[in-house]
């Protein structure tokens, strides 16, 4: 009998997200995720039982890494330096917004795992929004962001900003580009 192979988590979770990015949800499967990394199908049955169960503790893998990078740069100062290093956080997982888009669609009660992922997802949100009202309030209070504002329109445009396609751009221009635009809106001067 042969040796099953091991996976990597870190491997599997980044061809997890390239084919969830290339082929979308609906047509992904085992079968072509195997074939990516060159193991047998049933290899990935031994960790996950289901699509669902893979595809939420991906999504969970890159919320915690996005967490723990918000929590370093929540404790930033001065503000500017606090935004900017936001700002990266958010365009390096601007992706994650795409793949966090199957949720509606996808069966939260699959598995009891998927039903504490989805559950743990949306607690996500909730924080996500959080630190942004948060970072917005701050910039409001030390002058950096006008005051009239509403603070949640700024926090869609952001986040709108964070998401549209910046392909000829690097990121550092980009999230300069969007610091400026934030702070000082787009009036020359």
């Amino acid at each position: 009998m042969a040796r099953q192979r091991t996976l990597e988590k870190e491997r599997l979770f980044e061809e997890t997200e390239k084919l969830l990015l290339e082929e979308g949800y609906h047509s992904f499967h085992f079968q072509a995720l195997s074939k990516r990394l060159g193991v047998a199908r049933s290899t990935i049955y031994n960790y996950y039982s289901k699509k669902e169960e893979l595809v939420t503790e991906y999504m969970m893998y890159v919320i915690d890494q996005i967490m723990q990078r918000m929590e370093k740069a929540a404790a930033i100062e001065p503000f500017e330096e606090k935004l900017t290093a936001f700002l990266r956080v958010w365009i390096d997982y601007a992706d994650i917004h795409q793949s966090l888009q199957i949720l509606p669609v996808m069966d939260h009660h699959a598995s009891p795992l998927v039903e504490r992922n989805v559950e743990r997802l949306f607690s996500f949100f909730g924080t996500l929004n959080r630190h942004v009202q948060l970072l917005i309030e701050e910039g409001k209070t030390s002058g950096h962001i006008d005051r009239n504002l509403s603070g949640t329109a700024l926090n869609a445009i952001i986040m709108s900003l964070v998401r549209a396609p910046n392909a000829k751009l690097s990121r550092e221009v980009w999230v300069d580009t969007i610091y400026a635009v934030l702070t000082k809106g787009m009036s020359p001067g």
